[in-house]
């Protein structure tokens, strides 16, 4: 019977080893998806981000492209924040 109490705390001390490590590994996990979400949300604002200054180089000698550098100024920076330039919200 000793020998069985023995054992039974080394039992114990494993499981909760081992309940410790699955806390471990499920916070990892975690942490590993958000870091993946995090990286999917960049590339599609960097994608983004690309296609308007693309468009804005294109377009930029023509009627509906800022014409002075505040109009510039309010283009870039409703870009920064969000905003389609196409928009016209810099005017």
């Amino acid at each position: 019977m000793k020998a069985q109490s023995k054992a039974e705390p080394d039992r114990d001390s494993e499981l909760e080893a081992a309940r410790r490590r699955i806390e471990h590994l499920e916070k990892d996990v975690a942490d590993l998806e958000q870091a993946a979400e995090y990286a999917e949300t960049r590339h599609n604002n960097e994608e983004w981000l690309r296609e308007q200054l693309d468009t804005l180089a294109i377009d930029v000698d023509t009627s509906s492209a800022p014409a002075n550098h505040d109009q510039m100024r309010r283009c870039l920076k409703g870009i920064a924040e969000g905003s389609d330039w196409r928009n016209g919200t810099w005017r």
